[in-house]
Parts: C-alpha cells; structure tokens; sequence
C-alpha cells in the first residue's frame, strides 16, 4: 500500500488516544510505579517514552504494510 494523505491522516488518528493523556503526552504524567525509587523517574519516564515509540513504529509498519493495512484500516472505519 502507497503512503498516501488517507493513510497518513488515519495513522495519526490511530496514534493520537494513544500518545496523549489530559493535555500532556501521558509518559509525562503517568503516576511513578511504588517499585520505582524517585531518583530514577527521569529514566523510568524515558523507557517508557521509548516504548511508546516503538509502539508507534510498529504501528506505521503496520498500517503501511500491504499484507497488514487492510485489516488494521478496515477495524478502525479509517
């Protein structure tokens, strides 16, 4: 499938619930786990921000993949 202005505004649609929590990105906001010491917040809120993120990139091969596309398009009504 072709990377084309559909696809890219349903990618973004399909990414944006998952990015963003109430009015900041939610890796941001997320309360600190009670294993997680306070000094290691900064590296705790970066794991879980590169997670996202790999979600994120597995999304877009997904969504561009000419195999997976239909399927993911088709259950979203993108």
């Amino acid at each position: 499938m072709e990377l084309t202005v559909l696809n890219s505004l349903c990618f973004w649609r399909l990414w944006k619930p998952v990015s963003m929590g109430y009015k900041r990105r939610w890796w941001e906001c997320v309360a600190l786990p009670d294993d997680v010491d306070s000094c290691d917040e900064t590296s705790f809120r970066m794991e879980i921000k590169e997670l996202a993120f790999k979600s994120l990139d597995l999304l877009k091969k997904a969504i561009f993949d000419k195999e997976c596309a239909p399927c993911i398009l088709l259950r979203f009504k993108c």
